[in-house]
């Protein structure tokens, strides 16, 4: 049943009692139309703000991922012997877009990322070698195999200075 003026007067309620009851119940509903309104505002902005966080949170594991994707590329990077120093200039060259991280925190298919590694960047692979001494002519071993005597005792100058510098050992030098 409608809040009408027939519906009042039926109840017996006069003219002055009707436009007070009117009144009332009109700003009664005005409020209750501002607090729906304000009620879908909020709601909207609650939605605008639950999407937010939800860009937010996708941010923010978009860069957790791309650090631990750079981590695993670096210690990759340190497995296949590449300059430390040209790290940083690796990964800032390097999209990780196609690189799946495992869940044990490795890189995917590893072995063919380190494949590109050594190819792109071998100028930056620092090469370690150690060489032994030459075994023909071991250091130290060396001995002189004439004496100072014999060396001086050539009457060829020529032969006596070629003598002496082969074996300079004998007179110090």
């Amino acid at each position: 049943m409608a809040l009408t003026q027939e519906f009042l007067k039926e109840l017996g309620l006069t003219e002055e009692q009707i436009e007070g009851v009117l009144g009332a119940w009109d700003a009664e509903v005005e409020a209750w139309r501002t607090q729906v309104e304000d009620a879908e505002t909020w709601r909207a902005q609650a939605e605008e703000a639950r999407r937010a966080l939800e860009d937010y949170r996708a941010e923010v594991e978009g860069q957790r991922r791309d650090a631990d994707v750079r981590a695993a590329y670096q210690r990759l990077l340190e497995r296949e012997h590449v300059d430390p120093r040209r790290w940083e200039l690796i990964l800032r060259a390097t999209s990780f877009d196609d690189v799946v991280m495992g869940e044990d925190g490795e890189l995917m298919n590893a072995e063919a990322l380190a494949e590109v590694i050594r190819r792109e960047w071998a100028d930056f692979i620092v090469v370690r070698e150690r060489r032994g001494a030459k075994v023909q002519t071991p250091p130290g071993n060396r001995r002189p195999t004439m004496s100072k005597s014999e060396i001086l005792s050539i009457r060829d100058t020529a032969q006596r200075q070629r003598a002496i510098a082969e074996n300079h050992e004998v007179f110090g030098f």
